[in-house]
């Protein structure tokens, strides 16, 4: 179950939290988090719902597989779009960032090479580990997570000091919903829970304990990193990683590069072998078709799409993310509404919470869709 736990963390845990801090600067910081918390929590439900469906199909499937099993093919097609095209936009983040992150270790101990080089050793490095059984991935990615959360609370401790009070009373409402879509990205971790339920030995009672507990750490990790790390850069925009690397002090120059290596190499691995297996299990393709797919296309962004991580975390997060919660809620009430009279949930939890969530989510798509129609 703590391998479930740290699978949950290191997925969620992503690109998406280099984000946060350009957020709360887009919304101020009290109106940021109002909506951060809304999202958790929603983030949250959806989950645990996921787990609700996984509950309920004794097949082997990955998330198309199980929502097409609960809603009919044509889910199942819709969740394989969206989950390829959002775990490779993901993907597409991680090397980004990831090669960025290599980078400004490498020039801090006085290695001066092209930026592009240090994002192709990021990609060689975690494809590497994607082609190792997941008993040996869930290991690996065990002990990076443990590394990650122990340095963002170091982050976080060393960012409090510095952090400017008179940040936390300046708020932006009227752009506030402009964050959204970068929060359901960076507090989605629902591609991973059939891989938590596997590592958990198919449990659902540790799955569920599982999937709580790291939704939670994550949320709150994230948004401790967002708020504190926003409020303490005095210099250069929120949305350059150099920047923030400013707010320690010099003997930590190496930490925040060191933290968000190891936040996108855990998701990266995860991203990358869930997308691998999705294709064996619910589309019945060899092995090297879903990991060419999982390797390959992130590959080739990077020589063809703009390497803009915050717009990559907002288109993807705000279509392809709200389109897959979307799937996992109507699953979810599907299911409920269908369980036998003396075994069905309460009406909180098999009406209002799904509604609740499929709400937010299609507000997000709107919100999106209609900023890009107007800018």
């Amino acid at each position: 179950m703590v391998r479930g736990i740290l699978a949950m963390i290191g997925t969620t845990i992503g690109a998406g939290i280099f984000g946060v801090p350009a957020m709360m600067e887009k919304s101020g910081i009290l109106a940021g988090s109002i909506i951060f918390w809304i999202v958790a929590g929603v983030m949250l439900v959806t989950q645990l719902l996921f787990v609700e469906v996984i509950a309920h199909v004794k097949d082997r499937h990955r998330f198309p597989g199980y929502v097409g099993q609960i809603i009919g093919l044509w889910a199942r097609r819709i969740g394989v779009v969206t989950l390829t095209a959002g775990l490779i936009g993901a993907i597409f983040a991680y090397i980004i960032l990831g090669g960025e992150f290599l980078w400004l270790i490498a020039s801090g101990l006085g290695f001066n090479t092209s930026l592009l080089v240090w994002q192709l050793l990021f990609w060689a490095f975690g494809s590497f580990i994607v082609t190792l059984a997941l008993g040996k991935v869930a290991k690996i990615e065990s002990r990076l997570t443990w590394v990650l959360i122990a340095l963002i609370a170091l982050m976080v401790a060393l960012a409090i000091p510095k952090a400017q009070t008179q940040l936390f009373v300046i708020q932006h409402w009227s752009t506030s919903f402009a964050v959204l879509g970068v929060f359901v990205f960076a507090l989605f971790g629902a591609s991973v829970i059939p891989e938590v339920f596997d590592i958990t030995r198919r449990r659902i009672d540790w799955t569920r304990r599982a999937v709580f507990v790291g939704s939670f750490v994550s949320a709150l990790l994230t948004w401790l990193f967002g708020v504190f790390v926003y409020a303490a850069i005095s210099n250069g925009p929120t949305t350059e990683l150099s920047s923030m690397t400013l707010i320690f002090h010099s003997a930590f120059w190496w930490i925040l590069p060191a933290v968000g290596f190891l936040a996108v190499v855990t998701s990266y691995i995860m991203s990358a072998f869930d997308l691998q297996i999705m294709y064996r299990f619910d589309l019945n393709q060899k092995k090297y078709v879903g990991l060419l797919i999982a390797l390959v296309f992130p590959l080739l962004l990077l020589f063809i799409a703009p390497r803009n991580f915050i717009v990559t975390l907002e288109t993807v997060g705000s279509f392809f993310t709200t389109t897959n919660a979307l799937l996992i809620v109507v699953a979810a009430y599907l299911v409920m509404r269908r369980e036998k009279k003396g075994k069905k949930k309460n009406f909180w939890w098999r009406n209002v919470a799904p509604t609740v969530a499929a709400a937010l989510f299609v507000i997000t798509i709107i919100q999106h869709a209609y900023e890009l129609i107007t800018h």
